[in-house]
């Protein structure tokens, strides 16, 4: 704080406290500019944002061409100072006093709106953060009433730079457009394609903080991290952690409204598709639309990746842009069609160019599958650590290892014992992956006992000098460790 202050002192005085510039029109009110802007800052910095807003508010009336760190922290502080009277509002009994508050709360929510008007009009470069913000505010006090302005101030700020928005800016975002579609003021093809826009920018944001993180993480691995960068570490965490948040409850929110293909098909079908067939952005939207998983209110899982116009769309696409999604795309099709080597070629390309640690971790899974599909065991080891690598709770990829080390058996050793020990290491990959992902516990649960019964006998295991609670190690390309034992 010292430090702040000291800098903030030595920019006061390079204006020569003089009585022009953004520190007020006289040299009085660039004294008057300079306490409070001490002052507020430093109750933001303690979290008294009510105690803040009387010093932030001279400074804002006085000075409003500061910078824009005044308004940066403007909406906190001016939504501490309402709190502050709301609860003031609930504990009067006194009409008159109540009445005062109630007009004082009204004068903070036009203020609150106000600074934000300001902010566009000193500082410009931040216009499509501020709508945004503007929309965010709009709909937390005033719900659907306000939902067709605030769905329009989300499309300008999208139109304008998507990059300044955060993750709370686009589950409102989202948010408010469901709720437009559930009053029959948005179509479902409108509400597909905010959820598209949303997607594929939440990917960009995301991507450049993978970036970011990558590059911070490397340096603190090597104790190269100074307190400053630390703290950026931190909270790039915290934003990708939030991204992965609103990703989950879009697609959540988005599933209580798929209930079938069907409705899917009234926004993607052959008709829309002519209309649009050298429309690569509608084309990618359709595809991932098509080809994503739902999650029903009861639990059930639908996709419509067996719709012919979701393989001709996949094809299309990797024609027009073979990018990191189209060859993802393709290798889902190539899955489909048990066209594994194809398929391994398509994951690899997208998994070698994809930023997203999860989706490239998803990327090598499904590489594995193909390998295991194609009967290539080590080739499925050498993609499974490599999925695990990018994301250690990948309990699909263990699951398809387990696969690929049960499939060894009788292969690697020269007698019964080590022929089937493969299982004893397929039956712990499996215990994992039940473990990292409850949702596959039923698959793994049957396979474990499936492999059970074709563990070793007991009995000619003693026979070759093999007891329990051995340490053996498998062999050929497996070489996992395992414990004997028989229950």
């Amino acid at each position: 704080m010292k430090r702040i202050l000291a800098l903030m002192a030595l920019t006061f005085v390079a204006t020569g406290m003089n009585a022009q510039g953004n520190w007020g029109a006289s040299q009085e009110d660039s004294l008057v500019c300079f306490e409070n802007y001490n002052t507020f800052g430093q109750l933001a910095q303690a979290r008294q944002f009510a105690q803040a807003y009387d010093h932030w508010v001279v400074v804002y009336e006085t000075c409003p061409k500061i910078n824009e760190t005044l308004y940066k922290f403007a909406p906190t502080v001016i939504e501490g100072k309402m709190d502050a009277v709301k609860a003031q509002i609930d504990a009067t009994a006194d009409a008159a006093a109540k009445e005062a508050l109630e007009a004082e709360y009204e004068g903070l929510v036009s203020t609150l709106f106000a600074q934000y008007d300001k902010r566009m009009e000193y500082f410009p470069q931040s216009t499509a953060y501020v709508k945004a913000a503007v929309a965010q505010t709009k709909y937390e006090l005033y719900g659907d009433d306000a939902a067709l302005d605030v769905y329009g101030l989300f499309n300008e700020a999208m139109e304008m730079d998507p990059k300044q928005m955060n993750a709370s800016h686009f589950w409102s975002y989202f948010r408010v457009s469901v709720a437009l579609n559930r009053l029959d003021s948005l179509s479902l093809a409108d509400l597909f394609e905010v959820y598209n826009k949303i997607d594929e920018n939440v990917a960009v944001n995301t991507d450049a903080l993978n970036v970011q993180i990558a590059e911070l993480a490397e340096q603190e691995a090597e104790g190269m991290l100074d307190a400053r960068q630390q703290r950026v570490l931190a909270a790039r965490r915290s934003s990708l952690e939030n991204y992965s948040k609103v990703k989950g409850n879009v697609s959540i929110s988005l599933n209580s409204l798929l209930t079938s293909c069907d409705i899917i098909a009234r926004v993607y079908n052959e008709e829309t598709f002519e209309e649009n067939k050298d429309n690569e952005v509608w084309i990618r939207r359709a595809v991932r639309t098509l080809g994503a998983d739902y999650q029903t209110d009861s639990g059930t899982v639908i996709n419509c990746r067996d719709n012919p116009l979701y393989f001709q769309l996949t094809e299309v696409l990797y024609e027009m842009n073979p990018s990191v999604e189209a060859a993802r795309n393709m290798g889902r099709l190539a899955l489909y069609r048990e066209e594994y080597t194809k398929a391994v070629d398509y994951f690899k390309q997208a998994a070698e160019g994809e930023l997203d640690p999860l989706l490239r971790s998803d990327d090598y899974t499904s590489m594995a599958q193909a390998q295991l599909n194609l009967g290539s065991g080590s080739a499925v080891k050498a993609s499974v650590q490599k999925a695990m690598a990018d994301n250690p709770n990948n309990g699909r990829a263990q699951l398809i290892l387990a696969s690929a080390y049960a499939s060894a058996a009788g292969t690697c050793g020269a007698d019964a014992f080590e022929k089937n020990a493969v299982y004893w290491a397929a039956i712990a990959r499996a215990q994992r992956a039940r473990s990292l992902d409850p949702s596959l516990s039923t698959i793994a649960s049957r396979r474990i006992s499936q492999w059970t019964s074709a563990l070793p006998a007991k009995s000619v295991s003693f026979q070759l000098g093999h007891a329990e609670g051995e340490r053996y190690t498998v062999g050929c390309w497996i070489n996992e460790t395992i414990t004997a034992t028989w229950e």
